[in-house]
């Protein structure tokens, strides 16, 4: 269960995003009338990797969600000690 619980969300993600590849929602039509897929080129540079820890930070600490983020935290944690060493 401890294993289960993080690796799933992963491989939805995963198999997700492979399966978008392979069958995509979004075409785009060329000149000559062919299906071409439309894909956006995304660039990853050091602004949108600070703003994504900014976000995780801001949900750890701001009142309204941090409640929520910290409670799923904390549960987690006790499902795992229960789970490895029972009631």
């Amino acid at each position: 269960f401890c294993i289960t619980v993080p690796v799933v969300p992963i491989y939805f993600v995963v198999f997700g995003i492979a399966r978008l590849y392979d069958a995509p929602w979004i075409y785009t039509l060329t000149e000559d009338g062919r299906k071409k897929r439309y894909r956006k080129k995304i660039e990853i540079t050091w602004k949108k990797v600070v703003d994504g820890l900014v976000a995780v930070l801001v949900l750890l600490i701001k009142p309204p969600l941090c409640l929520a983020v910290w409670f799923g935290i904390a549960s987690f944690c006790t499902m795992c000690y229960l789970t490895a060493f029972g009631f």
